[in-house]
């Protein structure tokens, strides 16, 4: 598994959640990343829960939107089924 360390941007922030699933430094700071990077590496415990919860956000959003893709797809082929029925309205 592995560890994230993220800046503290909002499109980053949707997937990781500070000390949860992953490590959160300020954009352009190398000291804040390089001390992030030491603290995986020093507990690899805290590397290992982050990692798995990390892992555990991504797999429940990609299903979800793999899900949602599909349910989308449903309604558009309903739709167009419909519209191919003499006397119906889509």
């Amino acid at each position: 598994r592995s560890a994230v360390v993220a800046t503290n941007l909002p499109s980053a922030l949707e997937w990781v959640h500070p000390e949860e699933t992953g490590l959160v430094v300020p954009p352009r700071d190398a000291d804040a990343l390089v001390e992030a990077i030491c603290r995986y590496l020093e507990n690899p415990d805290l590397r290992r829960r982050v990692g798995e919860a990390a892992e555990a956000v991504v797999r429940a959003k990609a299903d979800h939107d793999r899900n949602m893709a599909r349910v989308e797809d449903i309604y558009y082929e309903l739709v167009e089924s419909r519209r191919e029925v003499p006397g119906t309205r889509a």
